[in-house]
């Protein structure tokens, strides 16, 4: 005994014996998955934090972390600050100097032959040679 329907233009065949069921998610079996990966994941994190912990006893015996308490305010190591940080010192003078000589033409070796050419026109060179 077979009966035919028509449902939004689709061809449907009925039995009578046969019953379909609703499709539901197993949630159930979806829930223990998710449990059990934040369980080992938690775990885990535990874990790292453990060995971290250990790794950090056995670094720092003492417990204490003297480099937490530096601050930049005060002189750092043998650098004299006022080398790089005073407008008119040796560092700035130096730093002139030296971008001069990178924008200027000049003498590197005169025995030798060799030049100082202005960084651009040595870049415009480069790019020419490699064209050729």
């Amino acid at each position: 005994m077979r009966e035919e329907t028509r449902h939004d233009e689709v061809r449907q065949e009925r039995h009578d014996g046969v019953r379909q069921e609703e499709d539901r998610p197993p949630w159930i079996r979806i829930g223990l998955v998710a449990f059990a990966a934040i369980g080992i994941s938690a775990i885990l994190a535990l874990l790292s934090g453990v060995l971290l912990a250990e790794r950090w006893r056995a670094l720092r015996p003492s417990g204490r972390f003297p480099e937490r308490e530096l601050t930049l305010a005060g002189e750092v190591s043998a650098v004299q600050r006022e080398l790089f940080f005073e407008e008119s010192g040796p560092g700035q003078r130096l730093l002139a100097r030296k971008r001069e000589e990178l924008s200027s033409f000049g003498w590197a070796d005169q025995g030798r032959g060799l030049v100082n050419i202005p960084i651009e026109e040595g870049m415009r060179l480069r790019v020419e040679e490699g064209e050729r």
